[in-house]
Order: structure tokens, then sequence, then C-alpha cells
């Protein structure tokens, strides 16, 4: 099962080509840094920054954080330390305008829903609209 499977990502869904917003955004700790839980604080921090950010920009809540992580570069220790879910990897394409193209770095994906009941939210976007509870 792929990760899209399981969080329940839809065709609906808005995607970067639409004009709907995409960032990348990167923190690196350096060797030597000794401030317990930084990284979690850090990662914390942003994903309430993000969530405020986004209902005040896109008039509607986020539901879920979704990282895709370089385990060629990157140990993945500050998302699982922070109850991050693994939920796969990807098969090694990015996007590039409207199609995708094969690079071969296949990326780590985490999920980190930003509201309760998140998973039931998206299931039900995907669902004929007759069986979606008012």
């Amino acid at each position: 099962m792929c990760h899209s499977e399981r969080v329940a990502v839809t065709q609906s869904a808005p995607s970067a080509s639409s004009g709907a917003p995409r960032t990348v955004v990167h923190f690196l700790l350096l060797p030597g840094v000794t401030i317990p839980s930084l990284a979690s604080r850090i990662l914390a921090a942003n994903l309430r920054r993000l969530r405020r950010d986004w209902e005040a920009v896109f008039g509607h809540t986020l539901l879920l954080a979704e990282p895709f992580v370089d385990v060629a570069r990157f140990r993945r220790t500050c998302y699982r330390a922070s109850n991050w879910l693994y939920v796969g990897d990807t098969r090694g394409f990015a996007r590039r305008g409207a199609s995708d193209q094969r690079h071969g770095r296949p990326k780590a994906v985490f999920v980190s829903p930003l509201q309760r009941h998140a998973r039931e939210r998206l299931r039900a976007l995907d669902s004929p609209p007759e069986s979606r509870k008012p």
C-alpha cells in the first residue's frame, strides 16, 4: 500500500500545478548543538504556525502535514522522536510542471495530523456526497 492510500489523499485535492501552495523548508542541526529536544520543539512550533497561517490565508483548516525526507542524506531522527507516523517511501519521482520526472532518490514519507480526526475527515472527502455525514 502506498502512502497516499494510507492517508486517503484524493484526486479532488488541490495539487501544486493547480496553484495550491507548495512549501519546501529545511532545517539542519549542526553537530555539537546540545539543546535537549531542540528538533522536536522546532517541528512543533512550525506545525502550530503552519496551522494558523494556513487558515488565515486560505480560510480553511489544514488537516495533515507531510514531509518527504531524503534518507540518503538524513536520519529522520527528529520525526521519529516527535511521534510522526512513517507511511512509506516515494518511488523516486519529482513533479516537474504537469508531469513527473524520475530522479531515482526515493524519500521517506511521514505524516502528522494537525486536527483531531484528520484521517476520518480526509476519508470523508473521498466518499460519494450521498454517504457523507452532515
